[in-house]
């Protein structure tokens, strides 16, 4: 059984988010002073030791399926023998921080998506290729 999870706007109409619509993802702050962030690249680690389980665990509650196309991934025990890395990296799923924070775990923080539209998201096409460029994938 398989978790529907919600996913943004910006996601579904395949274009990249505007600033406003990724604030609005945030959680609401009660503090009085403003909410100072530190910069995840200043740390000596990337992502919390424990995120190959927290991914693990976001991409099962989707039945390691793409929020955005639905296409099935690979799970970490399938079988990769007799794919290309070309093959395996399509068919890889990715748990993506919509802050950009990598040690925000928090639901609403986190999209599950397959390689492309992981790379989609951080190119900040959305999905669209830039004129005159072909989509290799559609």
């Amino acid at each position: 059984m398989t978790t529907q999870l919600s996913f943004p706007d910006y996601i579904l109409e395949n274009r990249a988010p505007t600033l406003r619509e990724l604030c609005d993802r945030l959680p609401a702050t009660t503090a009085s002073k403003p909410v100072r962030y530190s910069n995840p690249f200043k740390r000596k680690t990337r992502y919390p030791s424990n995120w190959s389980e927290v991914a693990h665990h976001y991409k099962s509650l989707t039945g390691y399926r793409c929020q955005v196309c639905h296409q099935q991934c690979l799970h970490p025990h399938d079988s990769r023998a007799g794919m290309s890395k070309s093959q395996i990296a399509q068919q890889t799923l990715n748990a993506h921080h919509v802050d950009g924070d990598t040690f925000n775990d928090s639901p609403e923080n986190i999209f599950v998506v397959c390689s492309r539209h992981h790379l989609d998201i951080h190119r900040g096409t959305g999905g669209i290729p830039p004129k005159g460029q072909q989509n290799l994938f559609r």
